[in-house]
């Protein structure tokens, strides 16, 4: 099926006045009013495909071009294994509208994935060619830069003829999907077969083409002999601790919205969730920690500063005095300075007098903190059965109270 492109830009790449009016790409599935369905548009960061851009994508280009799609009219949407194409958050919501998601088997999207087989292919070249073409009559207006639009421009007609009707059922044909011919299968077989044919005729064995082979040669190691990682509920320990993989999905029953592929995404994603948690709130407690403590420095430093009266003094002062005194007068020291650097710094800061005599230096100690009021006793006994005082004031104890 043609549905409209989706085209990611880093942030202020793109912007409204760029998609001029017939500049967009459409597809051929039609609106209520008849009119294509254009491409549609995000900005991130980088300009890339992030988990959240899955439910943004199925919402703004495949559902509303599906006529009546519902859990009891559902269809069936053939992706590869971008982790954006399993998230949590996706997979509930296709289930929810009646969207099937099958993943392609990883690694094979150069064969399984119609875009890749053809359209791509039809969409670059067409793509560079009107984009020279444009900076060419660029060139002759004396600039030197195409624009957002001017790319929006020569992406149009390049995309419309790669995604035509004829090149859809071309790269279903070509991935033996539509008519379901398992093309890819019987091709990959045959090309197993002529490498097969050519170890055979120069006397190879064609098991040492193959990687496993090649190890074997190289290393002298048997892969077959290597010990298996430990595994957990029958998946390796890394595979346990790692993000969750296409390789673990494509192939359980039902597809990516089935009962047992929903059931691993989620336990993963609670697990991710649990995990980010704990690391948030050690890191707001790390950040409690610091500016408490960068709090209590500067009171320090301040009860420091207020009982210097002599430069001298200065050099009497514990290396944790000197730090909190400059702290609190802004003073930025190097950790690695020793303390003569650190006095100095100090008695620059504070211009204290030299001559006279030498007081002795007294730093008050910190405030004790405040100590909770004890919890008031109840009388052992029936609690009901304790009058409320404030029940019993009088208008005069009220109006005092207020």
């Amino acid at each position: 099926m043609d549905l409209p492109g989706f085209f990611i830009f880093a942030n202020n790449i793109i912007h409204a006045d760029d998609t001029l009016e017939g500049a967009r790409p459409v597809c051929r599935r039609v609106d209520s009013e008849g009119q294509p369905w254009p491409c549609k548009f995000w900005t991130n960061e980088k300009g890339g495909v992030t988990g959240d851009l899955g439910v943004r994508y199925i919402r703004g280009c495949v559902e509303p071009v599906i006529p009546n799609l519902a859990p009891d009219n559902p269809a069936v949407l053939v992706m590869d294994g971008h982790g954006s194409h399993f998230t949590l958050e996706l997979l509930t919501y296709c289930r929810s509208i009646g969207l099937h998601v099958v993943l392609r088997p990883p690694h094979t999207t150069h064969i399984l994935q119609g875009e890749d087989v053809v359209h791509f292919g039809v969409f670059k070249a067409k793509y560079h060619q009107n984009k020279m073409m444009l900076l060419a009559k660029k060139v002759f207006m004396g600039k030197r830069r195409l624009t957002v639009a001017d790319l929006l421009l020569a992406c149009r007609d390049p995309w419309e003829e790669a995604f035509s009707l004829g090149n859809c059922v071309k790269a279903w044909s070509e991935i033996g999907v539509s008519p379901f011919t398992q093309k890819v299968y019987w091709d990959l077989l045959e090309k197993k077969k002529k490498k097969e044919a050519i170890a055979s005729k120069a006397n190879i064995n064609p098991e040492n083409l193959t990687i496993e082979g090649m190890v074997k040669i190289m290393f002298n190691i048997d892969p077959a002999e290597v010990p298996e990682q430990p595994t957990v509920g029958g998946r390796s320990r890394k595979r346990d601790r790692d993000t969750l993989h296409s390789c673990d999905l494509w192939d359980l029953p039902g597809g990516a919205t089935g009962e047992e592929c929903m059931e691993r995404v989620r336990r993963k994603t609670e697990a991710r969730q649990q995990k980010e948690a704990a690391a948030a709130s050690k890191k707001a407690n790390t950040a409690q920690r610091r500016q408490a403590a960068s709090s209590a420095a500067n009171e320090q430093g301040s009860r420091v500063v207020s009982a210097l009266v002599h430069t001298v003094q200065v050099s009497y002062l514990t290396r944790a005095n000197l730090e909190a005194a400059l702290q609190f007068k802004g003073i930025k020291w190097d950790k690695k300075e020793l303390k003569p650097a650190l006095v100095k710094l100090l008695q620059d800061a504070l211009a204290l007098p030299s001559d006279g005599p030498i007081p002795v230096l007294v730093i008050p100690d910190p405030p004790a903190p405040a100590l909770a009021p004890a919890p008031v006793a109840v009388p052992a006994g029936d609690a009901d059965g304790v009058e409320d005082e404030s029940e019993n004031l009088s208008e005069e104890d009220d109006d005092d109270l207020l």
